[in-house]
């Protein structure tokens, strides 16, 4: 599982880690508390960024080279 953040800034993420058991061969869900912490996370605004950009780079991609392209066509059919 991964987490990402949505705002950047200082975050408590609470961790907790639970076991599913297997009673009389059947899956039984059970909350037995296998570890717990609250974890500090801080998202800086580099990281949310690079994480837009990382999750978006196909759109960003296609709107420098259409205008790019376009540019490239005009100054063809001028000269």
């Amino acid at each position: 599982m991964e987490i990402h953040p949505k705002e950047e800034g200082r975050h408590k993420l609470h961790l907790t880690l639970s076991v599913l058991l297997e009673i009389d061969g059947r899956d039984t869900p059970r909350a037995i508390r296998t570890f717990d912490k609250t974890i500090d996370v801080n998202v800086t605004v580099e990281q949310k960024i690079s994480h837009f950009f990382k999750n978006n780079w196909q759109w960003l991609w296609t709107a420098m080279l259409v205008p790019f392209v376009g540019w490239l066509w005009r100054r063809k059919k001028s000269s």
